[in-house]
């Protein structure tokens, strides 16, 4: 509610104020919001340090288990030698340095992501003390026959993964699949139900019940005694994770225009810290049990938190006119602000002369909201900004992880650079505003699109110098363009929608992410860069200009006036 006004009485003086500054009006800025946003924040960081280590959990391979008399073999060596479903390696006639080479050349191989389940029939005990170099070579064409493994061996790459932890290598590929689409559909649900629900009963609720259950949800993934028991807890646990997301809302809705931007920068800044702080927590634990537990247990204290200090949101009690509660709050405030309020401080609801101009005592509909032209244009555009980001992100982590040879080290890069441009894009708000830094987004991504394309060449698996260093820059435009949006969309709506939209867009993210990881797509080839080309193009004809050229009000104090002007009258 950009325009609503009140009328703030004090020592018989009037001062009208838009109404998201009530509370700065009526008990200043200071320690209350500073405290609400610090808790706001770390939920933030513990929401994404979960969703940062949840897609790796499918990374990891197996093989058939090494005798013990061939320890003096890398896993390679030995994958190479003994398992009938190794890549094929065309260089084996040149001898030991050509398989070296093909080894070198295998991504699979060396990012210990192979998985195997058939060896070939052969005594690999007699090569007891024989090493790779001088290991007879066996003949593929005229080999007896293979046999399924008895014992596997787990890659540790990421720590103990799911296979391995409810032994499915070699299980059929849509229940070691079935966890991973039900973890995506509960966070992309959850996302979407806790904003609508943050728009109907209020943030707080939300808050609580996400909090309260997440711990244990944490806790039942842990100790989950089979795999079915696994696949329910993981998807109740992305889903109540959702509600997460709503601190965005709570954050955004507890300053003036003024200091929104700092205030939503920070919560942004928590948000790139979860994305980039994941890889090294995971590989200083080295176990995604221990880290599951170390991120999500401490929960339980925001949990007390929300209980016995964090209110709901004033905004939300101004516009469902809850009076009484709105003047507890703004006394609470006033208090650990160290601003005095009287004890019999109250507001009193004065309805605005121009109808047009009185606070809707009905719930403002989604679908009306996109009626209005000017509005529907810039939600179109700031929901399309999002799913590009989304498909950018997706399709380059596919290639810098699971392609490229050293998987570790690219994740940890791909969450450092992520995380980089969203703090970067924190700090260039605060210099040069919305606007001019969604063109700088755009820019990078059409530079780095159609340069990547040229190197590329439609080779998917290519991954050169130059191609990473493109990549990683798409992955830093994705984040300087996605910490502008969170910061922009979850403002630019009216309240009672805002949990609504900040759901959608993270939906939305996770949905496009996602389906690039699999493989969904294929980024950057001609298909996606065209497409992207046509769609900017279009938009730009109708009327982009109303998410590109309007500046929040936190720059030029303008208003989006959506008619749900008020006058609030401060009984002291």
């Amino acid at each position: 509610m950009r325009a609503s006004a009140v009328d703030v009485e004090r020592a018989d003086r009037d001062v009208v104020v838009p109404s998201e500054e009530l509370i700065v009006a009526a008990a200043g800025f200071g320690i209350w919001q500073m405290i609400i946003a610090a808790i706001s924040c770390a939920m933030i960081m513990i929401h994404m340090l979960n969703g940062s280590l949840e897609p790796v959990q499918h990374l990891a391979g197996w093989w058939c288990e090494k005798p013990a008399t061939l320890r003096s073999w890398t896993n390679q060596e030995w994958i190479t030698y003994s398992h009938a479903d190794a890549p094929k390696l065309d260089d084996e006639v040149a001898g030991f340095a050509g398989t070296r080479k093909a080894i070198s050349l295998t991504p699979e191989l060396w990012n210990d992501r192979f998985r195997g389940c058939r060896m070939f029939r052969y005594d690999f005990a007699s090569l007891r003390g024989v090493p790779f170099e001088r290991s007879p070579t066996i003949n593929r064409l005229n080999e007896a026959g293979t046999v399924k493994c008895k014992r596997f061996h787990y890659s540790r790459k990421f720590g103990r993964t799911v296979a391995e932890k409810f032994r499915m290598a070699c299980n059929p590929e849509y229940e070691r699949a079935l966890w991973e689409v039900l973890m995506i559909s509960g966070k992309i649900t959850g996302y979407l139900t806790f904003g609508c629900l943050s728009d109907r009963i209020g943030r707080r609720p939300v808050l609580l019940i996400a909090s309260g259950v997440t711990p244990f949800t944490a806790i039942g993934l842990v100790f989950s005694p089979n795999y079915v028991t696994y696949v329910v807890v993981r998807t109740c646990h992305s889903f109540f994770h959702g509600g997460f997301i709503v601190n965005f809302v709570m954050a955004a809705e507890l300053s003036s225009n003024v200091a929104r931007t700092r205030i939503m920068a920070f919560a942004c800044l928590a948000y790139g810290l979860g994305v980039g702080v994941t890889p090294t927590l995971l590989e200083a634990m080295g176990s995604m049990d221990h880290l599951l537990l170390v991120i999500n247990v401490p929960v339980a204290a925001f949990f007390l938190a929300l209980v016995f200090f964090v209110p709901e949101s004033p905004c939300w009690l101004f516009c469902t006119r809850r009076s009484a509660q709105l003047g507890a709050v703004i006394q609470k405030a006033g208090k650990t602000n160290g601003i005095p309020i009287p004890s019999d401080f109250h507001v009193v609801y004065v309805e605005h002369s121009d109808v047009e101009k009185q606070l809707s005592r009905g719930w403002p509909s989604f679908w009306n909201l996109l009626k209005a032209s000017g509005v529907a244009c810039e939600m179109i555009s700031i929901g399309y900004l999002v799913c590009l980001s989304g498909v950018i992100n997706g399709g380059a982590q596919a290639k810098l992880i699971y392609n490229h040879k050293r998987v570790p080290v690219w994740y940890a890069i791909i969450g450092h650079v992520e995380m980089a441009g969203i703090i970067v894009s924190q700090c260039c708000l605060l210099m040069m505003g919305h606007k001019r830094l969604l063109h700088l987004t755009i820019f990078l991504f059409l530079i780095t699109t159609f340069i990547l394309m040229a190197n590329l060449q439609d080779d998917y698996f290519t991954t050169t110098g130059p191609a990473t260093t493109l990549l990683s820059a798409n992955i830093f435009a994705v984040g300087l363009g996605y910490g502008t949006l969170l910061n922009y969309g979850a403002r630019t709506v009216p309240t009672l929608l805002r949990g609504t939209y900040t759901g959608m867009w993270n939906a939305l993210w996770v949905a496009f992410t996602w389906a690039g990881t699999r493989h969904f797509y294929n980024y950057p080839g001609f298909t996606s860069v065209a497409v992207i080309s046509i769609l900017l193009a279009a938009l730009f004809t109708f009327n982009i200009h109303n998410v590109l050229w309007r500046e929040m009000p936190d720059t030029v104090f303008d208003a989006v006036n959506f008619k749900e002007l008020v006058t609030l009258n401060f009984a002291l």
